[in-house]
């Protein structure tokens, strides 16, 4: 979120707090929050999670703080936004590698036969070689790709419960 918007959450959450005539002690305990991290979300240096934002919103739903209700739906509704958004690149970034593997795999076909063909020829062992080890490291990335994305499904999942 922009810093506008970071300010608007932090002056919704603090607004409504201080409308229900809530201490940040009795008001975190109502969020399931330490009151550091209430404070921490009042002053916009950290953003509350979903599950937060839905209890907020149905605070001040509650409470038919309408103005208050406007700025938690916004805000997890971008919060949701940007996660599809991450997601969405990275699968673009895997159906990426897995073309440049097939392209990869492609040449080495390529360079194989050549090299069949002309089995002295010391520029395509030697490019057979590069093209190996390239396509290791593209291995090891893709790889590293794949956990990483399966781990932030992991996250989304404990997070989304």
């Amino acid at each position: 979120m922009m810093k506008s918007r970071n300010d608007a959450l932090a002056n919704a959450i603090r607004n409504t707090r201080s409308r229900l005539g809530e201490t940040q002690a009795t008001f975190a305990q109502k969020l399931g929050v330490a009151v550091a991290t209430l404070a921490r979300y009042e002053i916009a240096s950290q953003q509350p999670k979903p599950p937060i934002i839905k209890r907020l919103i149905d605070l001040a739903a509650q409470e038919r703080f309408t103005d208050s209700e406007r700025v938690f739906r916004v805000a997890l509704s971008e919060r949701a936004e940007r996660k599809r958004r991450d997601l969405g690149e990275l699968n673009l970034n895997q159906v990426l590698a897995h073309r440049d593997e097939e392209a990869i795999a492609a040449f080495e076909a390529e360079l194989q036969s050549s090299l069949s063909k002309n089995p002295k020829s010391r520029v395509i062992a030697d490019a057979i070689k590069g093209l190996e080890e390239i396509t290791s490291r593209h291995r090891k990335e893709i790889e590293e790709a794949v956990e990483n994305y399966r781990r932030m499904l992991r996250k989304q999942k404990r997070t989304d419960k």
